[in-house]
């Protein structure tokens, strides 16, 4: 069985783990040339549609038994 100081050292070095990737993702240790890369794409913010002036047509198989029934 693992003694005391076993389970404490694990404790805290995954304590300390939990602190530098919190850092690291929010950017505490861009200083020091460590952090994590920002992810943008620009680009796909030209390419959206806005979703009011999009039309959805029913389906051909649907409009044709719509058009017969009145």
């Amino acid at each position: 069985m693992p003694s005391k100081f076993t389970w404490r050292k694990t404790a805290l070095i995954l304590f300390a783990l939990n602190i530098f990737l919190a850092l690291w993702m929010h950017g505490g240790l861009a200083f020091l040339g460590l952090g994590a890369k920002d992810v943008s794409e620009p680009e796909r913010l030209d390419m959206q549609v806005l979703p009011k002036a999009i039309m959805l047509d029913a389906p051909a198989s649907q409009a044709s038994a719509s058009r017969e029934s009145h």
